[in-house]
């Protein structure tokens, strides 16, 4: 076994000495979620969400959503927080995903303690794909910033959020999301002369998705920052080539840039790493595990998964390849960059 246990007597030495001592073990905090809803005063945007966060109920963990292809990820519902002050991470989902895509990831930060909230976006999620919504870019980072709002002006959450430590992370389109929210505006006249060039599937995702009208372009150019946010992790980003090079340039907060060396389906000269070559030098860290494929970044795949797509939903059979223990072996060491990168760049203050 990689690690030894103690011997029966180390172990009853150790036990006694912390009675002697009058210590009490403090047992770890488990992952806990409970539903957020923010609303919009126009109707046109509500937005729904879950907040992940640790407590130290002794109840039972349960199922949280999964189905015959996705496997569900256990946590405590609605359990009472524990007490303190955590950073807070904003969650981003990709295109037409929603927020059970990174609930592996938001609950091991809540473990780790970390507050985490995700909300799906009207527009561009599994649930919503209205064109008139998906082709305003410019409301998926405002959605996060509501998603603040609301939590900061709650009396049940605000005092267990540490200002000085709130972060954003996103995958594939939700990568670009937490760009904008960064401060990075677009440029959409250099990126239809792109496609033009060199069509690729971040065009055509873009296309799909209904943006890139020139009436938006002024709303695409402008900048989404919010100044609370004090850290961003982009997850194998699509859509760097719509971004203004001066004002990625100009981004001062640190940003982790993981992308996935696969490239089965971002391909990461003109995504990741052309990002960090945009990202001034000392805000940018960047993280690429080998073998690691676009999908990997979305939960684990059940037994029956691939069997179950290859009969029904052929054209997505690869989002599940690989998706068990290599998945899992590979979200282990997102998880520990992730952990690393924000306790580093967001250091816990004195207080």
């Amino acid at each position: 076994m990689r690690y030894q246990t103690l011997s029966k007597g180390l172990l009853t030495a150790l036990t006694l000495l912390a009675i002697g001592c009058g210590v009490t073990a403090q047992a770890a905090p488990l992952p806990a979620v409970t539903d957020v809803a923010v609303a919009d005063p126009e109707g046109r945007r509500d937005l729904d969400g879950w907040i992940w966060y640790p407590t130290n109920s002794d109840a039972p963990q349960t199922a949280v959503m999964g189905n015959a292809v996705w496997a569900s990820v256990d946590a405590l519902r609605d359990a009472e927080p524990a007490i303190g002050q955590y950073p807070l991470v904003l969650m981003s989902h990709g295109m037409y995903g929603n927020i059970f895509n990174q609930a592996w990831l938001a609950r091991e930060l809540a473990q780790r303690g970390y507050i985490v909230a995700a909300v799906n976006h009207p527009g561009s999620s599994t649930f919503d794909r209205r064109p008139d919504e998906s082709r305003r870019l410019w409301e998926r980072p405002a959605d996060l910033s509501r998603l603040l709002d609301k939590l900061l002006g709650d009396p049940a959450w605000a005092p267990l959020i540490d200002t000085d430590r709130i972060a954003a992370a996103g995958h594939s389109l939700g990568g670009l999301t937490v760009l904008r929210i960064a401060g990075a505006g677009s440029d959409f006249d250099a990126h239809r002369d792109h496609c033009a060039k060199q069509p690729g599937i971040s065009c055509q995702a873009l296309e799909q998705l209904n943006i890139g009208h020139p009436e938006d372009f002024a709303a695409l150019a402008a900048s989404n920052r919010d100044d609370r946010i004090g850290a961003v992790v982009s997850l194998d980003l699509g859509g760097t080539q719509t971004l203004d090079a001066e004002s990625v340039a100009a981004i001062d907060i640190p940003v982790l840039v993981v992308g996935a060396p696969r490239g089965e389906q971002v391909n990461q000269q003109i995504e990741s790493q052309a990002l960090a070559a945009m990202l001034p030098a000392n805000q940018v860290e960047q993280l690429h595990i080998a073998n690691t494929g676009h999908f990997d970044f979305l939960g684990l795949c059940t037994d029956r998964a691939l069997h179950i797509l290859r009969e029904e939903e052929p054209d997505d059979v690869m989002v599940c390849v690989d998706g068990q223990q290599p998945r899992a072996e590979r979200h282990m060491q997102f998880i520990e960059a992730i952990d690393s990168f924000l306790t580093a760049r967001l250091p816990a203050a004195d207080k």
